[in-house]
C-alpha cells in the first residue's frame, strides 16, 4: 500500500506541475494537444508492445478472466445506462453521464498504478484488459452519441478504425512476436526507453488541461457521477471477481480498470457532438482528482 500512496503522490505532483506550466503559459494549447497525440500514438504503443513482447503470454490468456472482464463490461454499462436515464434531464445529459460513469481513463491513470502495485511484468495483463475494453468502450461510446446525430457510422467502419489504432496495433505486433519467439535485438532498449516516458508526459498534459472553475448548480450531479465511477464500479468488480474466483493480480487489475477516473475523450465526444461539453469536463476533472483518494481505499479491500 505504501507503493500505491507514493505513486499517487508522484502522479499528483506531475499533474500539479502540468497545471503550473499552464498558469505561466509555458506551452501553447496546441503544443499540449500535439503532445497528447504523441503520447497515444507513439509512447503508449511502444510501452505496451514491449511489455507484451517480454511477457509470458500463457500466464495472462485465462479464459475465466476474459469471461469475467467481458461480463463486467456489459453489466457495468447496463447499470450506468439505467442511472443515466433516471438522473438526467435530457437526452444529451443522459448520454454524457452514461459515458462518464462507465468509460475510464485506464491507459493514463491505470497503467502507472498497475506498475506500482504489481510491477512491470503485469503490464501485459493490463494490455489484455486494454484490448478488450477498447473494443467495447469505442463501440458503446459511438452507439451512445450517434443517437444524437443524424450521421451514422456502420459497425464495420468503426471496427476498422479500432483495429487501425496504434495502441491496438502494438498489442497485435507484441503478441505475434512473442508467440513466434522473435527477438528485436538492439531495438528493444531504445523502444523501452521511449515507452517509459509515456505516463509522465500524459500526466503533464492532464494537469495542463485542468480547469477548476465549476457551475455550482451542477455540483450534485458531478459528485453523483464521480461516486458511481470511482466507487460503485470498483465495488462491482470486487464482488463479481469473488464469484468468478479470479486471482489477486487479476482482481487488482480489474479494480484499477473499473475504478479509474472518467476518460478524457468523454469531453472530446461531448464537444464533437455539441452536447454538455462543460458538464463532461467537470466529470473528467472531479473523477481525476478524487481517484487519488478512492483508489487506495478500494485496493485495501483486495490487498
Amino acid at each position: 500500500m505504501i507503493d500505491v500512496i507514493l505513486e499517487i503522490i508522484n502522479m499528483l505532483f506531475i499533474m500539479a506541475f502540468g497545471y503550473f506550466l499552464k498558469k505561466i503559459h509555458f506551452f501553447k494549447m496546441q503544443t499540449m494537444a500535439d503532445l497528447n497525440k504523441f503520447v497515444f500514438n507513439v509512447l503508449f504503443p511502444a510501452s505496451i508492445g514491449i511489455s507484451i513482447l517480454k511477457s509470458d503470454i500463457t500466464s495472462i490468456m485465462d479464459v475465466r478472466y476474459i469471461s469475467y472482464v467481458v461480463f463486467l463490461m456489459f453489466f457495468v454499462f447496463i447499470i450506468c445506462a439505467l442511472l443515466g436515464k433516471v438522473f438526467s434531464q435530457n437526452k444529451g445529459e443522459e448520454t454524457v453521464m452514461t459515458q462518464a460513469m462507465y468509460r475510464g481513463n485506464f491507459i493514463v491513470m491505470g497503467f502507472p498504478m498497475l506498475t506500482a502495485v504489481l510491477g512491470n511484468e503485469y503490464l501485459a495483463l493490463g494490455s489484455l484488459v486494454l484490448f478488450i475494453s477498447q473494443f467495447f468502450y469505442n463501440i458503446a461510446s459511438v452507439s451512445l452519441f450517434e443517437r444524437l446525430s443524424s450521421d451514422t457510422e456502420g459497425i464495420l467502419s468503426l471496427i476498422k478504425k479500432i483495429l487501425k489504432a496504434p495502441l491496438i496495433i502494438s498489442i497485435f505486433v507484441g503478441l505475434i512476436l512473442n508467440i513466434l519467439n522473435v527477438h528485436i535485438g538492439v531495438l528493444e532498449a531504445p523502444i523501452s526507453k521511449i515507452g517509459s516516458i509515456a505516463s509522465t508526459i500524459a500526466l503533464l498534459t492532464i494537469g495542463h488541461n485542468l480547469n477548476f472553475e465549476m457551475d455550482v448548480s451542477r455540483i450534485k450531479k458531478v459528485f453523483f457521477v464521480t461516486f458511481t465511477k470511482l466507487v460503485i464500479g470498483a465495488t462491482i468488480a470486487i464482488i463479481v471477481g469473488h464469484l468468478f474466483d479470479i486471482s489477486y493480480e487479476q482482481m487488482v487489475c480489474s479494480v484499477i480498470l473499473f475504478g479509474a477516473p472518467c476518460a478524457v475523450n468523454t469531453y472530446i465526444f461531448a464537444q464533437n457532438y455539441g452536447v454538455e461539453a462543460e458538464l463532461a469536463q467537470y466529470f473528467v476533472i472531479m473523477t481525476t482528482i478524487c481517484y487519488m483518494f478512492t483508489l487506495p481505499i478500494m485496493l485495501s479491500f483486495v490487498m
